[in-house]
């Protein structure tokens, strides 16, 4: 199989002497507002670059030649589309009375034959609606006739196929008139000369082929249904066709490098993630399919820079979400950042993202986002920490409010959003689920037990003991876990939250089959508030056993529910 690539413009593709034959199997004419639109804001926006970077890039084309004529294999939409277009900015020139400056532009509409025939350049025999547009209704160019009056003056039904064509030219013709308006004759020719220019030297690739099963085999190449192009892909394509910037084009690909590195390589971090959050912030929750499309489509051509300033803020934001550094923010703050990674818990980004967007830009002080956050983590530890509620119930509640505290955030909106999370939590089902809380080095002891939740139990007294203690930097001296009674005991009450306490390690390995009595005469030496607090209740009543280890288990639910863990 060979074929011939060649870039190419759509002047010079228009200007060879052939006819563009597009198969009457191939697909109807589809094209509407959406892609009119996409293509004349292309066009608009190359008129504004650089003379080395001026003109746009609209894909590739497919032929397969033959004597009199090419068969479009590929690309039929953008031709029939640019063919009308053309043919609307000749129409333009008639109008003004620029008879040199309309034939020019006509020759890429229609050409002679060898025996001086006009013909067009495109056709397709199930285009007639299209053919008498660009070819009949130009017969006489300086006709006052609207397109819409002169298929009614001339009996011509339309179908819906049809009134595509017509709301195409209609389309085009409206728009530039909406640009043209008020400027007098002389920069009304220079701007239609200008955008003239713009479209014949649209970039294209030009591939021929000798065989029409050729073209169907690049076709099905260039269109494999393979594995798509990622949406970070895609968006890094749209930001470096857009950017402009006096310096040069390489401080796009620098500020592309550096977000890749701040959201790679970190824990809960891709650039794929990174995008996904991106997007739920500051557009809303879109499928993953569609990201990119929605980002284009939010994303004004002419503030591709402003789009890739804030990805690279933003991931220098989600970057220190994953890669805690204690000397990025508050001791509060990091403490809760930390939480989060250590349950894995991502789906909230998308609002921290808002959050510390509003930081940033001084509508919030670092002692509310310290409250908000405390907020954010009391709720997941109660939903998910301790009652093991799948963040799924929650995820419309925290997609809607980024977006919305994104746009306009504020006090009343932050709060409202806390407001929502804890009106899905259930004081008796966490009193359960925490009582029901269960830890031991020993399970073969203890088989009855149904979870084994050594890390809910540790944070659990990670946060009584800084509840009580009030340490300002939100840092603990290592500990490990404590059971009173001893863990090798073969009542099952041992194991519940209730006789567990922390203990630096030192103490805690000296103590495995001591009695209660002995182990509090150790628990003096310890600085933890919570085992200074246990000490205290042990030694009025010198009572330890599986009652009063299910009241302490009981007591500390409670206290969680209505001190700890609380909307702040």
């Amino acid at each position: 199989m060979s074929f011939n690539p060649n870039e190419v413009t759509i002047g010079r593709e228009l200007s060879n002497n052939v006819q563009y034959k597009i198969p009457r199997y191939q697909r109807k004419y589809v094209w509407n507002e959406e892609q009119w639109r996409n293509l004349v804001e292309d066009i608009i926006f190359s008129m504004g670059n650089a003379d080395d970077d001026k003109y746009h890039f609209i894909g590739s084309f497919i032929f397969e030649k033959k004597t009199n004529n090419w068969i479009v294999v590929d690309g039929q939409q953008r031709l029939t589309t640019i063919t009308i277009l053309i043919a609307v900015i000749s129409k333009f020139f008639a109008e003004k009375n620029q008879s040199k400056l309309y034939s020019g532009i006509r020759k890429y509409c229609t050409f002679n034959n060898d025996d001086g025939i006009e013909q067009m350049r495109v056709i397709n025999d199930d285009f007639t609606v299209f053919s008498n547009i660009v070819f009949d209704y130009f017969q006489n160019p300086q006709s006052l006739l609207s397109v819409e009056e002169y298929f009614k003056n001339e009996n011509i039904s339309l179908d819906k196929q049809g009134k595509l064509f017509i709301d195409c030219y209609k389309y085009f013709y409206e728009y530039i008139s909406l640009k043209i308006n008020g400027m007098n004759d002389s920069k009304t020719i220079e701007w239609l000369c200008a955008f003239r220019d713009a479209v014949i030297n649209l970039k294209a690739i030009e591939i021929t082929v000798d065989k029409e099963q050729e073209g169907y085999i690049i076709f099905e190449i260039l269109n494999s249904r393979g594995l798509p192009l990622e949406q970070h892909e895609l968006l890094k394509n749209f930001i470096f066709m857009y950017y402009k910037d006096s310096v040069g084009s390489d401080i796009a690909k620098d500020k592309w490098d550096k977000i890749v590195f701040n959201v790679e390589g970190i824990p809960l971090s891709s650039l794929k993630r990174f995008i996904t959050h991106y997007i739920t912030h500051c557009i809303g929750k879109t499928s993953k399919t569609g990201e990119y499309y929605a980002l284009k489509k939010h994303t004004p051509k002419e503030k591709v820079k402003d789009l890739l300033d804030d990805l690279l803020l933003k991931s220098e934001f989600y970057n220190s979400f994953s890669n805690v550094d204690d000397k990025n923010y508050s001791p509060v703050i990091n403490y809760v950042l930390r939480f989060l990674n250590q349950n894995n818990n991502n789906q909230f980004r998308p609002i921290l993202l808002s959050v510390f967007e509003a930081l940033h830009k001084g509508y919030i002080s670092i002692e509310k986002v310290e409250k908000y956050l405390v907020s954010i983590k009391n709720f997941l530890s109660i939903y998910v920490v301790v009652c093991k509620e799948k963040t799924n119930a929650i995820e419309e509640i925290v997609y809607d409010y980024a977006i919305k505290l994104h746009l306009n955030f504020s006090k009343e909106l932050m709060d409202s959003f806390i407001d929502k999370l804890f009106e899905k939590v259930d004081k008796e089902k966490f009193i359960s689920a925490f009582s029901q809380l269960t830890f031991s080095n020993q399970q073969k002891k203890h088989p009855e037990l149904k979870r084994n939740a050594r890390k809910e139990c540790r944070h659990i007294l990670q946060e009584y003991e800084l509840y009580l203690s009030k340490i300002d930097d939100y840092v603990l001296t290592k500990f490990t876990i404590e059971h009173i009674l001893p863990d090798s005991t073969n009542d099952n009450s041992v194991c519940y939250i209730g006789n567990l306490i922390p203990l630096v390690k030192r103490i805690n390995k000296n103590l495995k089959h001591a009695s209660v009595n002995d182990k509090v005469n150790k628990y003096i030496e310890t600085n933890f508030s919570s085992v200074k607090e246990f000490v205290d209740a042990y030694n009025n009543t010198k009572v330890w056993n599986a009652e009063t280890i299910k009241t302490r288990t009981i007591s500390l639910a409670n206290i969680f529910w209505k001190e700890i863990w609380i909307k702040k």
